[in-house]
């Protein structure tokens, strides 16, 4: 409050008029003195997990996935109700550290917290493990006490992301966009849920084995899971007459199996005849 036109005489008098009676002396030493800058309170960042190893982290999430039938179908006022005959509800399972596919579980309807807790278990009685770790949205589903109490008797800790922020749970979202993207939107989906469940079941297969991923330098989910060495690490075949072992190739760079300028036999082969699963084998000659 120091005006330069008063004196420090004048701002005592007149802060006795408002009930501070403060002396000349300490008005000045106030008005001199440098003041005191308090620093903001920072907030603590939150402890970012990171996945180590397979069975660390598992990621979940449930997602729509519309049928033959479709959301697509305009009816007043709004759409098609996002249940079945015209669209799945499917819970998602990832390994955050593999990007390995879990697990999955479809249902007609947006499934209860019982409903998500039996499929957990039996996704995880198929994998014979459970993870130290659960990332998920803050559904209802997962966000209550049943799914808790289930995941605190298997000493599974619980993290959300972060409510209305996309990225949250950014993996299981890539993840999804992947499914539908390469598997989806290659076929009619089926309303019948027993034949979803199977052309879903065949694409997880390659998915995990079949499928390389940038992420993981051009592995597979399995390979990383499982610790196989990489099959795009084992020694090339070269069909370029008259290169030298010490030949550089594509990325990633491996030695030479045998003599270069050999001969191979490509073939192609489709999971269970499924266009978009492509198996792709080469025979040495």
């Amino acid at each position: 409050m120091y005006c330069p036109l008063l004196g420090r005489v004048k701002i005592a008098d007149i802060l006795a008029r408002v009930g501070l009676h403060i002396s000349a002396s300490t008005v000045r030493r106030i008005i001199y003195e440098p003041p005191v800058v308090t620093a903001e309170p920072v907030e603590p960042k939150p402890h970012i997990l990171k996945s180590n190893y397979p069975n660390h982290i598992w990621c979940a999430d449930i997602t729509l996935v519309p049928t033959d039938h479709g959301f697509w179908l305009p009816v007043p006022p709004d759409a098609m109700p996002q249940e079945h005959p015209y669209c799945f509800h499917v819970l998602n399972v990832l390994d955050h550290f593999s990007r390995r596919y879990m697990g999955f579980a479809v249902f007609p309807k947006n499934p209860s917290a019982k409903d998500v807790v039996t499929a957990m278990k039996r996704i995880c009685s198929g994998n014979g493990v459970v993870p130290k770790y659960f990332v998920l949205d803050r559904g209802v589903q997962f966000d209550c006490k049943r799914f808790r109490n289930w995941s605190l008797s298997k000493s599974i800790k619980i993290r959300f992301g972060k409510l209305d922020e996309h990225g949250s749970i950014a993996r299981v979202e890539r993840f999804h966009r992947s499914m539908k993207d390469e598997c989806m939107r290659r076929i009619i989906v089926p309303t019948n849920q027993n034949e979803f469940e199977h052309e879903l079941a065949l694409w997880a297969v390659w998915y995990n084995s079949h499928r390389p991923h940038m992420s993981l330098k051009g592995r597979t989910p399995d390979e990383v899971f499982y610790r196989r060495r990489a099959a795009n690490t084992l020694p090339r075949i070269e069909p370029r007459v008259g290169l030298k072992h010490s030949s550089p190739c594509a990325a990633p760079r491996v030695m030479m199996a045998g003599k270069a300028g050999r001969k191979v036999n490509v073939q192609l082969s489709f999971l269970e005849g499924r266009q978009h699963l492509p198996i792709l084998q080469v025979l040495r000659e």
